[in-house]
């Protein structure tokens, strides 16, 4: 069950009892002014309570990793969550392309998100904050081979402001290399040896936590020295100790000492056991239900059927035994990581009764309106009518909030009977967030239930896939499927508004106006932000088409804010692309190359490839015009290799653009092998937009080298005014 961002960004309490540790906490804050500290050591050595109290004397913002951050889109908005509590320069969705990236295939493409994503961060936090910060990842480990995690981590720490300090805290060392920076004097480490508990601290803590009967004063330098022999200073193992002295019944606490030595087994498994068995019935079956939660409070485990959970659970708290308060949500609590392998193999409970807990804890959650920690619990309980009416009643709701990832696996564990056809939109709805277009396909054609008509929302979606990958008759095919009602303007205006860009590909000049103005008519009806802004592409594209730059301008930067404001990363990219586009044809190559180059990076992080490459083939164009051939080369490569990749004849465009470099550069062989694959391509598509200039670019190859047949390489047809990039 997760926990809510807000308690992730908030440094835990000290727990009762912490001993004051005031040469370590000053050796932490002195590394703290280099660019990365490291503190590394096993759990229960009292990690985050040295961290959080250098951090509570800095200007800190804290951020604790759980096993959700593993994914880059929920890490990245994580962090950019709490440098906004410093800096609230930083923009509000700054994370969102990152959120709703598309899942890497492979380790390098998850490196080369994470990269992209820290230096979007970094960038940003460069502009937005002058103040030194310090920035804690704590629990750091819960991300180990998670690729693309990491290298954010990697780039953050390298590319980020020097005002940026990185303080990671972890039970394992990072994977990624520090030599350079340690030669630097950039890093600071400190490891378990430094943190263990002192003879002198556990006399401390034996005096101040035990009552005078339980070990005599005098005696409390020997009782000290052997808690240390035996723990090696592990401050967990020195408290499970203390406590087991605590509640051995007077006369036997020597016999509890003696113990500690003995080698029958792991000396936690002794003390645990020793704490527990003294311990009150309530308080064991306390534990024997709460292992059953990653995080729970005293009213979620009553709700589950277990009384008076809240009593025990603030007894327990009190005595800073086995709970871990979480921070940021008072009243709610984790079991300590050594207590919850003792409590699973020791207080076991029938499966039924476990099911019946998680079930119970679904109802309560949901109820209480956290439908991420509800979806969550009713997976664990292995219950899958009731997951599919949950399902069905909240799923919509879970994708606009984010949580693709969590809806469409638990959607998996279904079978087909149970998926309704609200289920299925929303799976739609995720797998297109993700770009993942073969399941988003799958979903929507379910949900509309293999009918020849198709609602507006299914149908614009189904045609886009096929639009991404530049096959415009299937789209067109498609569009022509929806039945309109005029009662969603919202769906039926962003559908236009797809059947516009779809002519415009083709150099159907009249019919992509007219789609366009009718998209923007339904926009404007609806009011609906997403909707105006690919409305407002349409008119930006179709002004274009008819030499109206600057109301092409004017559209384009419309549609922007729109996008900016339904936080439509995809539409930001596309729409960036085509603004991009436009100034290299006006003439102003500089400001074209810093606004392709934002939607590059940004198409980058988010991960849509298609637009990715359409951004990327511009980019080159700005490069070439600036005279930078080589790097306008690598774009165009690139973009072809995405193409390529992922089996789209949008490869045509890159390919025109190589074969106009290599003519530039003089090489017609190259020039002519370029050009052929391009027509090759746009005519399969049916693209007109391609289509045109790849002959153009052959005529050009054959008048070098065949002049008599450069006539019979003109296009028949050219589009007027087309421009063939969006």
């Amino acid at each position: 069950m997760g926990v809510s961002r807000a308690a992730k960004l908030v440094p835990p309490r000290d727990p009762n009892g912490t001993l004051d540790r005031p040469e370590l906490e000053a050796r932490l804050a002195a590394g703290t002014d280099r660019r990365l500290t490291i503190i590394v050591a096993g759990a229960g050595f009292g990690k985050s309570t040295l961290a959080s109290r250098v951090a509570r004397t800095r200007n800190t913002a804290w951020y604790t990793v759980d096993a959700m951050d593993r994914h880059l889109g929920t890490f990245a908005a994580g962090v950019v969550a709490t440098l906004r509590r410093l800096a609230e320069a930083l923009p509000e969705d700054l994370a969102t392309p990152i959120a709703t990236a598309v899942d890497p295939r492979d380790d390098a493409e998850a490196q080369q998100r994470g990269q992209a994503a820290a230096t979007l961060v970094a960038d940003a936090l460069q502009d937005a904050c002058d103040d030194e910060l310090l920035l804690v990842l704590d629990d750091i480990h819960e991300i180990d081979g998670a690729t693309g995690s990491w290298r954010f981590v990697e780039a953050l720490v390298r590319f980020a402001p020097d005002n940026l300090h990185v303080l990671l805290v972890s039970r394992n060392d990072p994977p990624f290399g520090v030599e350079r920076l340690r030669a630097q004097g950039e890093v600071s480490d400190i490891a378990g040896a430094a943190l263990a508990f002192t003879t002198r601290e556990i006399e401390t803590l034996v005096v101040a936590l035990l009552p005078a009967d339980a070990v005599p004063r005098e005696a409390t330098g020997d009782a000290a020295a052997r808690i240390l022999s035996a723990t090696n200073g592990w401050p967990a193992a020195v408290r499970l100790t203390i406590e087991a002295l605590r509640s051995a019944p007077s006369g036997t606490r020597e016999a509890v000492l003696d113990r500690l030595q003995r080698p029958e087994g792991p000396l936690f498994a002794y003390l645990a056991e020793e704490v527990v068995a003294a311990s009150s019935d309530a308080v064991r079956a306390t534990l024997a239900r709460a292992v059953h939660f990653e995080r729970f409070s005293g009213p979620l485990l009553e709700a589950a059927g277990l009384a008076h959970a809240t009593r025990e659970l603030d007894g327990l708290a009190r005595r800073a035994l086995f709970l871990q308060p979480l921070p940021g949500d008072p009243g709610w609590f984790a079991l300590h990581g050594l207590i919850r392998e003792f409590a699973k193999a020791r207080l076991p409970l029938p499966d039924d009764e476990i099911r019946a807990l998680h079930l119970r804890a679904a109802t309560w959650l949901e109820a209480q309106g956290r439908h991420d920690d509800a979806l969550a619990q009713l997976v664990a309980g292995d219950a899958p009518e009731e997951l599919a009416a949950f399902l069905d009643r909240h799923a919509p709701m879970l994708v606009l909030a984010g949580s693709t990832r969590a809806v469409t696996e638990a959607a998996a564990t279904l079978p087909d009977e149970l998926r309704s056809v609200r289920l299925e939109r929303a799976c739609g709805e995720a797998y297109m967030v993700r770009g993942d277009w073969r399941n988003a396909t799958r979903s929507f054609t379910r949900a509309a239930g293999g009918g020849e008509r198709l609602d507006p929302m299914a149908a614009w979606r189904l045609g886009l896939v096929h639009g991404l990958r530049g096959a415009y008759d299937e789209a067109l095919a498609i569009y022509a499927r929806a039945e309109l009602t005029g009662e969603e303007p919202a769906e039926e205006g962003l559908l236009y508004a797809w059947i516009a860009s779809a002519h415009y590909h083709r150099g159907e000049v009249r019919e992509s106006a007219e789609a366009a103005e009718k998209a923007l008519e339904l926009a404007g009806i609806s009011g609906d932000a997403r909707s105006l802004a690919a409305a407002h592409t349409a008119i930006g594209m179709s002004a274009e088409l008819g030499h109206d730059f600057n109301g092409a301008t004017l559209a384009f930067d419309r549609a922007l804010a729109f996008a900016e404001q339904a936080g439509d990363a995809l539409q930001e990219v596309r729409i960036r692309n085509a603004r991009g586009a436009l100034e290299i044809d006006r003439g102003d190559v500089t400001t074209a190359f810093t606004t392709l180059d934002q939607a590059v990076r940004l198409a980058e992080a988010v991960g849509f490839a298609s637009f990715h490459a359409r951004a990327l083939v511009n980019r080159g164009r700005a490069h070439q015009g600036l005279g930078r051939f080589e790097e306008a080369l690598a774009d165009f490569s690139a973009a072809r290799e995405i193409y390529d990749r992922v089996g789209s004849p949008s490869v045509a465009y890159p390919l025109v653009r190589e074969g106009n470099l290599h003519l530039l550069r003089g090489d017609p062989l190259l020039a002519r092998f370029a050009f052929d694959n391009a027509i090759r391509a746009a005519r399969g598509a049916g693209d007109a937009e391609a289509l045109a200039p790849a002959l153009v670019g052959l005529a050009q190859c054959v008048v070098l080298d065949e002049p008599d047949r450069a006539p019979s390489c003109r296009p028949r047809a050219w589009p007027s005014g087309a421009t063939w990039r969006r």
